[in-house]
């Protein structure tokens, strides 16, 4: 039976009449209640980098300015170059050990050896193209030396050249160009003669990748993974491909009807008809998967008012949309527009849900292009 438009006269002795039982809400211009993507603009990254940066360098900067320790130890104490022994004369309390030039303290019963660069603390704001490192430690000289990268970089090994040397600390900045063909990377700082001092492991990260938001037609790029019919009802839902449950049920009669959506209208249709007794509104969940390159994240999904006959007039059914992740959409849908329709005695009732989306926004790696 044909669905005449709510807005069609109330009549009787045949005369067709229409009355609204229900109305699902009013649907926003925007249904989407979505997961945020994963980012991947590349300004804001760039930007966070370069405050992290000149944080660094600020707190080098800061250390380097300290008082650099006596060439020349207090009178009472004794110098060793390199090492302290037991027989070494020594203070009440404390030794210096003399390294590249300059003598650092030690405690009196110490066996320490200080002979070459040692590298207590490693910062960093990224270890990246672009990023910075920040070291700090004992006998790195006065001199400069230089700060190298070892893992997968052509040649093995990225020579970096310092902006800040002081004995005990060095700043130095990765050029935005390097690249690593392997995530390990050791860290090693060399004094101006060569010795290499203590090596710290770090991971190499990938540099951000550059970004573009793209608007689609949403029908183009959601393939239907589940399109649920609970209980008796029936419809189809429509993306890239179509899956559909129309036909006479035990309980009633479902109008062999398809649902005919806009060209690149993501669309789902639920119906429940019954020609002997009332009908209450259901609801259902559908679900789709992104069809898009890998690397695309949805951003999120515009829904719009849906036009035809029963529905020209009426609302949206209630339809709550999330992105559990970002290449998936999950609509929980309520078939709440329900109507009842007759001629004289005979009524016919149904209730019946329809949501409809007409854009996608993704953010796709910088040049993608979508499938056809």
């Amino acid at each position: 039976m044909a669905r005449p438009s709510p807005s069609s006269p109330t009549g009787a002795n045949g005369k067709p009449t229409v009355r609204v039982l229900s109305r699902g809400e009013r649907a926003s211009a925007e249904l989407s209640r979505y997961t945020a993507a994963v980012p991947g603009e590349a300004a804001p990254v760039a930007t966070g980098l370069a405050a992290a940066n000149e944080a660094l360098r600020r707190e080098a900067s800061s250390l380097a300015q300290k008082t650099t320790p006596p060439t020349t130890p207090p009178s009472g104490l004794g110098v060793r170059p390199g090492a302290l022994s037991g027989t070494s004369p020594l203070g009440a309390l404390t030794g210096h050990i003399t390294c590249n030039g300059v003598d650092y303290p030690v405690g009196r019963n110490s066996s320490a050896v200080l002979d070459r660069p040692s590298v207590a603390s490693l910062k960093q704001s990224r270890v990246a193209p672009g990023g910075a490192l920040l070291l700090q430690g004992r006998c790195f000289g006065k001199a400069p030396g230089q700060v190298r990268l070892v893992g997968g970089f052509p040649g093995g090994a990225l020579v970096l050249t310092p902006s800040i040397w002081q004995h005990d600390t060095v700043f130095v900045d990765i050029p935005s160009t390097a690249q690593s063909q392997s995530p390990d990377v050791l860290v090693q700082l060399i004094d101006a003669q060569g010795r290499q001092g203590t090596q710290q492991r770090v991971a190499w990260e990938a540099p951000a990748q550059k970004m573009q938001r793209m608007e689609v037609d949403s029908a183009k790029v959601w393939e239907v993974a589940q399109c649920q019919f609970p209980g008796i009802s029936g419809g189809q839902c429509n993306g890239v491909n179509r899956v559909k449950n129309y036909g006479w049920m035990r309980e009633g009669g479902l109008l062999d009807r398809p649902w005919v959506p806009q060209p690149g209208e993501l669309s789902a249709h639920h119906l429940l008809y019954n020609h002997d007794k009332p009908v209450a509104p259901f609801r259902g969940r559908d679900t789709y998967t992104l069809r898009a390159p890998a690397g695309c994240t949805v951003d999120r999904t515009y829904g719009g008012q849906v036009s035809g006959a029963a529905l020209e007039e009426a609302p949206i059914s209630s339809a709550i949309v999330s992105h559990p992740d970002g290449r998936s959409m999950v609509v929980d849908w309520t078939a709440n527009y329900c109507l009842e329709v007759g001629w004289a005695l005979d009524h016919d009732w149904q209730c019946e849900a329809v949501f409809a989306s007409r854009k996608t926004v993704l953010n796709c790696p910088a040049g993608t292009s979508l499938l056809p």
